[in-house]
């Protein structure tokens, strides 16, 4: 079990703490701009903003991953993003917010999370032994996406039921940051180093890109994972309009449909965790991905609330499996002094092309409706996985 390292378990309840905080401001930010705007392409736009210097900026993320001490790098990036959130608390307990005000916030903390992504996926490998990684990576991936179950219902609870100001959830968040910087400050890891990093920048981010063009399979499950983030997303996107709108529930509604996707997220990431015996990759990352897009038109589809919250606990679920999968294949592929470079690819086709897409389905929510906006993304996903497998035959050979 992967929690015996000490090192992995400090890293990961450290970014528990943390991303249950970053969860819980950003479901408050949806929920302030549905408020705000009641457009969906208004949340789209303030998605896409997240999403563009995820797209712009995590190469150069994963260039500084590898030639600086990643523990360092990450300490700066906490440090920001804690006084990022606290810019957003004070404009609302101001009352001088205004929606572009959370549009340039959003851009910020996605500026902010380029440069941390590629290095803290990169030191995964520095904190358990490599037979232990496929767990590691699902285990971690729960940080984010488990936490989703944690924050939100945070969010419900003290915003929906107990009335607490909005303003207050961003203060809670920035204080959430301090979590990752003891855990990295009590860590022992190994003395950093950079094994045939180029003293050149240009030579050093061209050396990680070449290595991921030429690499047949990495570039296949890149592809896969760009268009399951950018399409895959679209119905988190939407969230607020369902609850609100569709379902009539509230923040409360909002905060229970999130943490949902949330909940699942953990189970499957604790499935791969604690070493459950799963197909190999090749087989378990299509099939993963055709039972997504199934489950994104039943949850389109459903006209009863708690019928909801299960399909979006199975999106959770099957989600985790999808991008555990195509992150274990990259990680196994790449040599260790390429891999914050590499990594920094994926955490592009992850984190900048999902919240991208918002920039897709929420004018097409506003032009077509919610629901038609997710049926066509589930399509676009599903076609694109039996596409790649149909062309690329060294998918379902994967380990």
């Amino acid at each position: 079990m992967v929690f015996r390292h000490r090192n992995f378990a400090l890293f990961f309840f450290g970014l528990i703490i943390s991303n249950s905080g970053t969860w819980m401001a950003q479901t408050a930010r949806s929920w302030l701009v549905h408020e705000i705007t009641g457009s969906g392409a208004a949340l789209g736009l303030v998605f896409g903003a997240f999403g563009i210097p995820m797209v712009l900026f995590p190469y150069f993320g994963g260039v500084i991953g590898d030639r600086f001490d990643r523990r360092k790098v990450l300490w700066v990036t906490q440090i920001i993003a804690a006084l990022n959130a606290l810019v957003l608390g004070f404009l609302i307990a101001t009352d001088v917010l205004e929606i572009w005000h959370i549009v340039v916030v959003s851009f910020a903390q996605g500026t902010v999370l380029a440069f941390d992504q590629p290095p803290r996926q990169a030191l995964l490998p520095d904190l358990v032994p490599r037979d232990e990684l496929r767990s590691a990576i699902a285990m971690n991936s729960s940080v984010f996406t488990g936490a989703a179950f944690i924050g939100p219902a945070i969010f419900g609870l003290l915003v929906g039921q107990w009335g607490v100001p909005l303003a207050a959830i961003f203060f809670i968040n920035a204080a959430s940051f301090g979590s990752v910087m003891i855990a990295l400050s009590i860590m022992r890891l190994p003395k950093h180093d950079s094994p045939g990093m180029s003293s050149d920048v240009h030579e050093s981010m061209g050396e990680g890109l070449r290595f991921a063009i030429g690499s047949e399979l990495v570039m296949t499950v890149m592809v896969l994972t760009v268009v399951s983030s950018m399409f895959g997303s679209s119905y988190q996107t939407l969230l607020p309009i369902f609850a609100d709108v569709i379902f009539n529930s509230g923040e409360q509604g909002l905060g229970v449909m999130t943490s949902a996707g949330g909940a699942g997220a953990i189970v499957g990431s604790a499935l791969l965790g604690f070493g459950a015996r799963l197909p190999r990759n090749g087989i378990l990352i299509p099939i993963s991905s055709l039972v997504f897009a199934a489950l994104m038109v039943g949850f389109a589809a459903s006209p009863d609330f708690i019928l909801s919250i299960a399909l979006l606990f199975a999106l959770g679920f099957t989600s985790t499996l999808v991008m555990a999968g195509c992150r274990t294949v990259m990680q196994l592929e790449t040599p260790r002094h390429l891999m914050g470079r590499v990594m920094s690819l994926y955490a592009i086709a992850v984190i900048g092309f999902g919240p991208m897409g918002g920039f897709i389905a929420g004018p097409l929510a506003d032009l077509t409706g919610a629901q038609n906006a997710i049926y066509i993304a589930s399509a676009v996903v599903g076609v694109t996985t039996v596409f790649i497998l149909k062309i690329k035959p060294v998918l379902r050979s994967a380990d």
